[in-house]
């Protein structure tokens, strides 16, 4: 959370409401600290970088070095394709929605939607903006407050349909372009493979 919710609090401690008393207060904001605090344990999280064009800080953050490729999608196909609901999670439900990127030591700025229990994993600091991030979420409350959540889930999804296209890395050696090609038609992914155009040929 941003600094906006302790500011918030201290005003209520100051002046608790009518019928609270301060011990009280203190009581329900450590619960719901306690909440937000255990709560990454339990969520997963699927990004995306949305944009029209590359972006080289991205390459380079995340690219995976000299031998990356970024696969293309569509947030529509995203969202058609992930299945909404889990049958035998007690949360069953994927939640699509784009990055807010706000100032957390702001005292008057709060996470959007901050008591919505997505909203403040669809929040991030400002100097990560550049990322124009798109995440999918969704909580597995079967393991809130333990520590032997799984790493990660395996989501059915249709693979194929979801990709759009490869784009190699423009860091990567001439020769990897081939490996990338044969790799895709090895297993069956009919997807366009494209170098990226971030070190074209210059035009004069």
């Amino acid at each position: 959370m941003t600094r906006a919710r302790e500011a918030a609090r201290r005003r209520l401690l100051q002046n608790p409401p009518k019928g609270r008393s301060r011990e009280e207060l203190e009581r329900v904001f450590e619960h719901n600290a306690r909440i937000v605090r255990q709560a990454p344990g339990c969520t997963y999280i699927n990004c995306w970088h949305m944009g029209d064009h590359e972006s080289m800080a991205m390459w380079l953050g995340y690219g995976g070095g000299p031998y990356g490729v970024a696969i293309r999608s569509t947030f529509g196909l995203l969202d058609d394709l992930l299945p909404i609901d889990f049958p035998d999670s007690p949360m069953p439900h994927v939640f699509i929605g784009r990055v807010k990127y706000i100032d957390y030591q702001s005292e008057e700025q709060q996470v959007p939607e901050e008591y919505n229990a997505y909203g403040p994993f669809l929040c991030k600091s400002i100097p990560y903006q550049h990322e124009s991030e798109l995440r999918a979420v969704f909580a597995d409350m079967s393991f809130f407050d333990r520590s032997d959540a799984p790493p990660g889930h395996l989501i059915p999804l249709d693979v194929e349909g979801l990709i759009c296209g490869v784009t190699v890395s423009p860091l990567s050696p001439p020769w990897f372009d081939g490996v990338v090609n044969e790799t895709c038609g090895r297993f069956g992914c009919p997807a366009n493979v494209s170098r990226s155009s971030v070190f074209g040929e210059p035009i004069y």
